[in-house]
């Protein structure tokens, strides 16, 4: 199935919005945490995890494309470990403080540089 770039953008970008608004509310509800919540919350984020492995890596036939993305994928790579990381803190019963901050700047990092990868293959 081939999707057009419009698509791929909109289908990543509801995702990300989805996660966001989520993520917000469990924020703000505080724990426990509502367990549907937090359970659509990881699905969407595997889900947005997998669609950008199969939409940004498709594409890449020749070396020359894939030497293009190799350092906004090591960094794309590195915010979502953060990511998993500071998402593991938070949901430990005596989470640190520094860990919703940290979860916080990989939130945004990840956005960037998935909003760099976007870019960069509707220029390839």
């Amino acid at each position: 199935m081939h999707l057009s770039i419009t698509a791929k953008i909109a289908l990543s970008s509801g995702l990300m919005l989805f996660i966001l608004a989520v993520g917000r509310v469990l924020h703000n509800t505080g724990r426990p945490y509502l367990r549907g919540l937090f359970t659509a919350h990881i699905t969407a984020t595997a889900l947005l995890i997998a669609a950008l492995v199969l939409f940004l890596f498709s594409p890449l036939k020749d070396n020359d494309a894939l030497i293009s993305v190799i350092l906004p994928v090591i960094f794309g790579l590195f915010f979502l470990a953060l990511l998993v990381f500071s998402g593991i803190l938070l949901n430990l019963e005596k989470a640190p403080t520094p860990s919703l901050w940290l979860h916080r700047i990989a939130t945004a990092g990840f956005v960037i540089v998935t909003a760099l990868l976007v870019w960069k293959f509707s220029v390839l």
